[in-house]
């Protein structure tokens, strides 16, 4: 269930585990507890097995193997890769080991170790047909990382097909179709972020310029209530809001089927905390990928993916397991009420940013693991070809800002050009 993308379920599960647990079962709560994102949790359930005597190698390389993954999930990055490299050492070309070594090298932006982590896990991940290839492939065969749409597709379709035996039950009698006494189409959005990320901020104008003549608007958050103001106006954009951290994936399958769903928007494809399993049973009419996952999600359950030029060049049609919706000119919606500053105030949101007044700002406020060595070349280039200017990036981990000053340097350029 865990590995089928079945999270909450399985936690669900463990947690009402009435019998005294065994060293197996602790380790498989500590995982499910870790992927739901609840660390303190984790924490206590490793002390837990700590506390047995009757550990073997297997057991005890498990307990670290959690360990790691946990400190590399709360960004202890440093003890997250020591340990690993333990860990390694125990099992050598672990595949599952070397994946999250790669993530931490993309997290800190450490390009050589990227690139010697990439050929191996590449060379694990064979010819992207079978299960076992899935743990090695779906490190770097990502949007992010890759830009083979074909390998992409096929780790997303293994990545579904892992599903096929753990995924919620619905039964066909019981799947929605159109409601002939309802005048509206009933629209939901489905996210985990809806709250003060990225995705809220594209999306809420979005919801809020539905005709309501039309459309009956409803959106379902899984992840945490932030209490911003971002969640404040998304949950007012819409007729209905659905708060519901932390359901299982059955549950949730079954609440948005009661709710008879005409069209369902999908908004994290196969982004962390997705919930890809409710959705393999259908839930909803006609279901669509928007926004978050800008690649094919290789699933027979995904009906159609919103996109443009760019995502999905014609002639690549091939390379989606979707049917396609183009937009004309860009498929990210922007919000069109963002507050921008009057031009008196730049200058001092500008000091107020360690930016200079009098320079021209080029801006990447991407995550650093989203940054490879063709884009930052390019990027020294341009910083070279115009003097006056810097370059803002997202600030991330120390490590990060360390090596993004040193391939600066390398490159020709001034590293204090950075502004962070």
């Amino acid at each position: 269930m865990i590995d089928g993308g079945r999270i909450h379920d399985a936690l669900a599960l463990c947690e009402n585990k009435g019998s005294a647990p065994s060293a197996d079962f602790l380790i498989l709560h500590a995982r499910a507890a870790r992927l739901a994102g609840h660390y303190d949790r984790t924490l206590e359930l490793l002390a837990e097995l700590t506390g047995y005597s009757d550990l073997d190698a297997e057991h005890i390389w498990q307990r670290d193997f959690e360990q790691a993954c946990l400190l590399a999930q709360r960004g202890d990055f440093t003890r997250a890769r020591a340990l690993y490299t333990d860990l390694l050492a125990r099992k050598p070309a672990h595949p599952r080991c070397l994946a999250n070594l790669y993530r931490i090298a993309l997290h800190v932006c450490d390009l050589e170790t990227q690139a010697s982590l990439r050929s191996a896990l590449q060379a694990q991940s064979g010819d992207l047909t079978r299960p076992e290839d899935l743990a090695a492939a779906e490190a770097v065969y990502t949007f992010e990382q890759c830009d083979d749409a074909a390998k992409n597709l096929a780790v997303n379709r293994l990545r579904a097909q892992r599903l096929d035996a753990v995924t919620v039950t619905i039964s066909p009698s019981r799947r929605p179709s159109r409601r002939p006494d309802r005048d509206k189409i009933r629209i939901g959005y489905l996210g985990e972020p809806f709250r003060n990320h990225a995705r809220a901020h594209l999306l809420t104008g979005v919801l809020e310029h539905h005709d309501r003549d039309y459309f009956e608007v409803m959106a379902y958050c899984t992840g945490r209530n932030d209490r911003s103001a971002v969640r404040q106006r998304l949950e007012a954009a819409v007729d209905q809001f659905h708060d519901l951290e932390g359901i299982t994936d059955q549950a949730l399958a079954d609440r948005l089927h009661g709710d008879a769903l005409d069209i369902l928007i999908a908004t994290d494809g196969w982004n962390h905390m997705n919930r890809m399993a409710a959705l393999a049973g259908r839930p909803a009419s006609v279901q669509i990928s928007y926004l978050g996952h800008p690649s094919s999600c290789g699933a027979d359950f995904i009906d159609y993916m919103i996109v443009d030029g760019v995502i999905a060049p014609v002639g690549d049609e091939a390379q989606f397991s979707e049917q396609l919706i183009r937009l004309p000119d860009t498929y990210q919606a922007t919000d069109d009420r963002q507050p921008q500053p009057a031009s008196a105030d730049r200058a001092d949101l500008r000091q107020r940013n360690g930016l200079p007044v009098d320079k021209l700002v080029f801006a990447s406020l991407n995550q650093p693991y989203k940054l490879n060595r063709q884009t930052l070349s390019l990027w020294f280039e341009i910083l070279q070809a115009v003097p006056d200017s810097v370059l803002w990036l997202l600030d991330g981990h120390p490590a990060a800002r360390q090596n993004l000053m040193r391939y600066a340097s390398a490159g020709g350029g001034n590293p204090e050009r950075l502004v962070f």
